[in-house]
């Protein structure tokens, strides 16, 4: 993603090949449309998926391919970043890593102070890594793991997702990870992410949903890390959207109420109730109800104004599927709804929504 002042992210990337008609899709682009990758897809829960090194002069993105993609069993499962060459539009594809064919298990990217780029990823539901590599400019190194079995206690759950952000103001970069507890968790590094240790987890909830909330980041470079995230999963309850933000190794509410005063340990850890409610389950638009949110993307901009999106079901309380751990989706409702969410400094305040 490269994000822009008012549609929060413009997507760059399009990558095919995840379904059969991918590799048949025609070209209906007014201009030059370049395919980075024949056959790769990513989930929205790691970030960034795509970056952007103006001095290097290059784009990465980072996918996974299917074995009913380009390249067929070959390439099925494995974790791929495409380095984009701006200068002379032509592209190199790096494996990473080969594991199930998941859109989970995508990498996340950052490019580091130094120049390099790290990639990390951990399979869905990897017992118990979180996998990163760097490129140095010439190639990826090895893999490299954190352990998350090594945590003070242990683990009681497997590793999902990818977040990466570094700020300078701290010379600390941050990686945020479904982890223990099914919480989001974070890895700190003072090197720049050539090695990492255990930060502690972010909040904490007592829901019986097998994930305790889906968390979107964004983070300014400097001293600040905002995200956005839902108390549990959107097909097992009815779900809101609530924003914080950390900073100087605290994390607040919208206003800048404290919710932890040190989100770098598991002591007095704040649930999704001391932060700020941005966007309520039934709420109506245009006459239509609200149902079941599930955040898309955030940005906070140098004049203080948070902005997100979030999509809902319209007029639709049922979860479309069966039970189970997690359950099938086997009837989804179509009729979603994308909604914009603007945070002035005092109020967030909601635009009308897309189909």
């Amino acid at each position: 993603m490269i994000r822009d002042r008012f549609g929060i992210a413009t997507v760059l990337t399009i990558v095919t090949g995840m379904i059969s008609f991918g590799q048949n899709a025609r070209d209906l682009v007014k201009g030059n449309l370049i395919q980075f990758n024949d056959n790769g897809a990513w989930c929205w829960y790691q970030d960034e998926r795509a970056i952007v090194d103006a001095a290097g002069g290059k784009i990465v993105l980072g996918s996974v391919a299917s074995s009913g993609g380009a390249g067929g069993s070959l390439r099925n499962g494995i974790v791929e970043s495409v380095i984009f060459d701006l200068r002379t539009g032509m592209s190199q594809r790096f494996p990473l890593w080969q594991a199930g064919c998941d859109d989970h298990n995508a990498p996340g990217l950052i490019l580091r102070p130094d120049g390099k780029y790290l990639a990390m990823y951990a399979e869905h539901y990897d017992m118990y890594n979180s996998r990163y590599r760097i490129f140095d400019g010439a190639a990826w190194a090895p893999e490299q793991r954190f352990d998350w079995t090594k945590i003070p206690g242990g683990t009681d759950y497997t590793i999902a997702y990818s977040n990466l952000y570094y700020l300078s103001s701290e010379s600390r970069m941050y990686a945020f990870a479904r982890a223990n507890h099914r919480c989001p968790n974070l890895l700190v590094s003072t090197d720049m992410g050539n090695t990492w240790s255990f930060g502690g987890q972010l909040t904490t909830n007592s829901t019986n949903s097998y994930n305790k909330g889906y968390y979107k980041y964004w983070g300014n470079g400097v001293d600040r890390i905002d995200f956005i995230f839902t108390e549990e999963h959107p097909r097992d309850n009815p779900t809101n959207i609530y924003h914080g933000y950390v900073k100087n190794g605290k994390s607040y509410a919208s206003n800048g109420t404290l919710a932890d005063d040190n989100i770098l340990d598991t002591l007095n850890i704040p649930t999704f109730l001391q932060f700020t409610k941005i966007f309520a389950e039934g709420t109506v638009i245009n006459g239509d109800t609200m149902r079941r949110c599930w955040n898309v993307d955030v940005q906070r901009y140098d004049d203080g104004v948070i902005a997100a999106l979030i999509s809902c079901r319209a007029n639709n309380n049922q979860p479309g599927g069966t039970t189970g751990n997690p359950p099938p989706d086997l009837a989804l409702n179509p009729d979603h709804r994308f909604i914009y969410c603007r945070y002035d400094g005092s109020t967030w305040w909601n635009t009308k929504t897309v189909r």
